[in-house]
Order: C-alpha cells, then structure tokens, then sequence
C-alpha cells in the first residue's frame, strides 16, 4: 500500500484543485506489484538533459520509489486498484506519477551486504519545486537491510552530471537539434536561456546528493552517451561494516 508523506500540493494542470503526494515502494520480485506498468511509463517520459531510458535499462532496477499525486476527487492509488489490468494501470499510473526513484542491489563478494546503486531518478519539471526528488531519496536511503534472510546495505552509490566544457556542448547540441525538429517558434536567445537553466540545475544537483550524506568518489569523463562528463557519488550507511 502506498504511505502518505508531507503536506498537499497544488495541482499544475490548470485545476486549482489540491493533491497529496503519496510514496509508493514497487519491488520487482512482488508478483502483479504494478513494476511492469511502472517501467512502461517511465520509458516514456522525458529525462532531459539525461539520456532517454529504454525498457531494458529500467528493467534493472529491483526497486522503484514512486511519488504519485493523489487528488482528494479520485483518491484510491492506481496500484491498489487494478490488481492485473497493466493497460488500465499503466494509463492511471502515467496520469498521477510525478517522480521515481530506481534502485539496483549490487551484492558484495563477500557477507550478507549489498551496495545500493541508484539508476534513475526522475521528477516531472513542474513538481521539481516541491522538493519530490528530495523526499524520494530520502525515502530510497532510509532504508538500512534488504530481502529476506536480510542483506545490510553498505553504501549507496550513484552517478550524476556535472558541467563542464564536454557538457555543454552536448547540451547545446540537443537543444539546437530540439529547436529544429519543434513545430514551435524559438530563436537562438531562447535555446542560450534555456542552456543556461539547465547548467544551474546540472549544478544544483550534486549539492542535493551532498545535503544527503553523498560525496565525490570520482570525475566520470563523458559518462553520458559518450559526450557530457558526470561524477560518481557514494554515501556509506554509518555503521552497516560492524559486526555484532
């Protein structure tokens, strides 16, 4: 069942009418949990400036993380309420998802420990400024074991872009490319707009991950689609290498 978190939030589709953020774990073992749905919708959403995912990347992930915004008109959550009919849930989850975040296990060579690898996360633009992506991680981190005898998580790890020289020609090439291919008017000024909001938020996001407990572990150089040059970020779980 999903667990509301936090207070409510405006809706941004034009409606005045508010909606509660509700946190939602999807694992992929968990027989009709809705992860098919789930992995459907998020192949096609938009992960600019990142790299689109395929299904076959999503699919990685043991475990999803989701913030879905439920108005207090409709206010049963698609997973609970389409138990086998993937078409309806894809369609309902699409309607109300505004965030996921997707967790891959990586077992340790050695003892019951895994690493945590975070492989997406991704909130709709609009809800950035309710703090979703936030919350979702700290949801994803508080959890401290796994599975069943339990594997203690040791460390989560990550990677995320950062700017640089290689990432902003990338940038600026998709964007140019996405002004030529739009049916919508745009001229250069826009697209110079347009990059510079994403290098502010490309900036932002590593500070994010630090105000969690991340650090920089490594410069990735053209980590993204051979071009734009990430970071990999970890954070070790105080206290999950001692033994008892």
């Amino acid at each position: 069942m999903g667990e509301t978190l936090g207070s409510s939030c405006v809706v941004t589709d034009g409606s005045k009418e508010p909606c509660t953020i509700v946190f939602h774990d999807v694992e992929k073992t968990e027989i009709r949990s809705g992860y098919a749905a789930v992995t459907d919708v998020l192949c096609d959403v938009d992960y600019f400036p990142y790299p689109p995912q395929t299904h076959e990347q999503l699919e990685k992930a043991h475990l999803y993380v989701l913030a879905c915004c439920i108005s207090s008109s409709e206010p049963t959550f698609p997973l609970d309420s389409h138990r086998g009919e993937e078409e309806v849930m894809k369609k309902d989850v699409g309607t109300v998802l505004v965030g996921a975040v997707g967790v891959v296990w990586v077992p340790f060579s050695s003892g019951a420990m895994v690493e945590g690898y975070i492989h997406v996360v991704w909130v709709r633009p609009d809800y950035r400024r309710h703090r979703v992506a936030y919350r979702l991680l700290e949801r994803t981190l508080a959890m401290t074991q796994i599975g069943n005898p339990p594997n203690k998580i040791l460390r989560w790890r990550l990677h995320t872009m950062c700017t640089s020289l290689n990432t902003r020609e990338y940038l600026s090439r998709f964007l140019h490319e996405r002004k030529s291919s739009s049916t919508t008017a745009s001229d250069d000024d826009d697209v110079h707009l347009l990059l510079k909001e994403t290098e502010t938020l490309i900036t932002a996001v590593p500070r994010m991950y630090e105000r969690l407990g991340f650090c920089v572990r490594r410069n990735v150089f053209k980590y993204y689609d051979g071009k734009a040059d990430g970071v990999e970020m970890i954070k070790v779980v105080p206290g999950a290498g001692k033994r008892r």
